[in-house]
């Protein structure tokens, strides 16, 4: 076989196919010796070297370039910069454990998927004849465990969704296999699609069969097939989603399906698709018919949702379940050692007020990593928050100092968070009973930091200028008599469909307690609930 050693994206000449590009399949050598059943199998000859851990954090660390001059822009330039902070990928002890895991499972699950040796049904003929020769009797086989899934359990913000996207991007999602020579010469025409992996989100109804529709239509997405149609919503309206698995598993094998990502998997609902139950022997039927690993994704409210015995199935047992927790510092550990340093480092350069925070000793001053993990908790996506919307405020506010000091870091979360912040309590605390209830944290986040955003860059609008039918702007400051607007248009359509308005709110994103809004919305809900 020809020798290829390892192959870039740059190397490959993409063809575009739909939303996706589709690669030209080239195949590396692989030492039989050490890896006896990759070297001979073209799906995972195909798949790119394995890549030491400074290889993987070189190529997927995203450091936006940052040019001192950008201070001394108009402070409405320098604004509109700032979100380059979300844009900050910095490569974490987690993202490396995920990509070992990524890197096994995708090769070992196509093993017994090798299109050259079928050794899904040849081996297995062969077992059997050897045991008529050996014994005399066809003895029953024991299949082979070739899709040892795994959980990823973390609460919104840590970072799950992004890091799962950091490690796929290594891998090329599709790829094109039309001539393949093996180790003795022969050529094969294969005519074969790889996808070797689909990120799939759990559908808002809540529903299985919703699910399966959204697998077809995601491979329909990326192939330009139409297996929707085919075997999803329009033709088999009527069919449930244990129906729909074997489906799945057809068409899993037509594409060569590597893995399959399933997200935010606490969005399925027990009343909607039929009870706990349902559920577990729904993702264990998944597994096992489909033969691809499936690596569920989601809060604690989904470790809640699937308990104990999920957990215990032996298709899960094979990688174990993964706790993706928050960055955890050592008190007094000041050293690049501690992760949550190392991550402050990667944001602390884009500072855009006129007068930074400069570091000390290569390090973040002391006082701001001290405040800033304790109002984030070490919660990647809570601390860039508090970050920017800190120099929005500096910026806006102070335009001739700039300043940022640990004070306003304070107030920002407090006005961030508000009456969120038990979430921060109970993770102080380790307190998971609370955590547990939080169906998604970082959505209530991301709302409440639009709401500030808009805050800090509208003026205020006085209150001589506003009339008996316009809102008050200020409602923030009277959090007591009156509802803010998209509470009341949540509790409205609630009641218009006959819903429970407490249950329609917790759907809308909103984890905080209705105690905040005084009594005069608790009567609300009361009333709202009764009808």
């Amino acid at each position: 076989m020809k020798k290829n050693k390892g192959v870039t994206r740059e190397q490959i000449t993409p063809t575009t196919i739909r939303a996706g590009k589709a690669f030209e399949a080239r195949y590396r050598e692989i030492d039989s010796r050490l890896f006896p059943q990759w070297s001979t199998n073209p799906l995972i000859q195909a798949l790119p070297p394995i890549l030491s851990e400074n290889e993987f954090s070189e190529l997927v660390t995203e450091l936006p370039k940052f040019d001192l001059e950008i201070r001394n822009l108009p402070r409405h330039e320098r604004i509109a910069a700032i979100d380059q902070l979300t844009r900050v990928n910095v490569v974490l002890q987690q993202h490396i454990l995920l990509k070992q895991r990524f890197d096994r499972m995708l090769r070992d699950s196509y093993i017994f998927r090798n299109p050259i040796d079928d050794q899904s049904f040849t081996k297995v003929h062969q077992k059997v004849q050897k045991a008529i020769d050996l014994t005399g009797y066809a003895l029953d086989v024991i299949p082979e465990d070739t899709s040892p899934g795994f959980a990823i359990i973390g609460i919104g913000g840590v970072g799950k969704t992004r890091g799962i996207g950091t490690v796929l991007k290594t891998y090329p999602q599709i790829l094109l296999h039309r001539e393949y020579k093996d180790n003795i010469g022969t050529t094969h025409q294969l005519l074969r699609t790889q996808v070797t992996y689909l990120v799939i989100t759990c559908p808002i109804d809540g529903t299985l069969k919703s699910l399966c529709n959204l697998f077809f239509k995601s491979i329909d997405q990326l192939l330009g097939t139409d297996y929707e149609n085919t075997y999803g919503l329009k033709k088999y309206d009527r069919r449930n989603a244990m129906q729909m698995i074997p489906n799945m598993a057809r068409v899993a094998a037509f594409v060569s399906l590597g893995v399959l990502v399933i997200d935010e998997i606490q969005n399925l609902s027990k009343q909607k698709s039929g009870g706990q139950q349902i559920m577990l022997q729904f993702f264990s039927f998944l597994m096992d018919e489909i033969k691809v690993p499936v690596v569920l994704v989601g809060t604690p409210k989904a470790e809640e949702m699937l308990n104990g015995q999920f957990w215990q199935m032996r298709r899960n047992a094979g990688q174990g379940q993964m706790y993706w927790g928050r960055l955890e510092r050592t008190e007094g550990n000041r050293s690049l050692e501690c992760e949550w340093e190392r991550f402050l480092i990667s944001i602390w350069n884009y500072q855009y007020t006129i007068n930074p925070i400069r570091r000390q000793d290569g390090l973040v001053p002391k006082e701001f990593s001290d405040v800033l993990y304790d109002e984030s908790q070490g919660i990647i996506d809570f601390a860039i928050k508090l970050f920017r919307l800190s120099q929005e405020r500096a910026i806006n506010k102070d335009q001739v100092k700039e300043l940022i000091t640990t004070e306003l870091i304070q107030k920002v979360a407090k006005e961030l968070f508000g009456s969120m912040r038990t979430i921060v309590q109970a993770l102080k605390t380790g307190n998971r009973s609370v955590l547990t209830q939080i169906d998604d944290v970082k959505l209530a986040i991301d709302q409440r930091a639009k709401q500030m955003t808009r805050a800090v860059s509208e003026p205020p609008t006085p209150l001589v200028q506003q009339s008996s039918t316009q809102p008050n702007k200020k409602i923030a400051k009277a959090p007591q008599t009156k509802l803010p607007m998209p509470l009341i248009e949540v509790f409205q359509a609630a009641r218009q469909l006959k819903n429970d308005p407490v249950e329609a709110l917790r759907k809308a994103g909103f984890v905080g307690s209705l105690q905040e809004f005084g009594d005069l919305n608790v009567d609300l809900v009361t009333r709202s609930s009764t009808r």
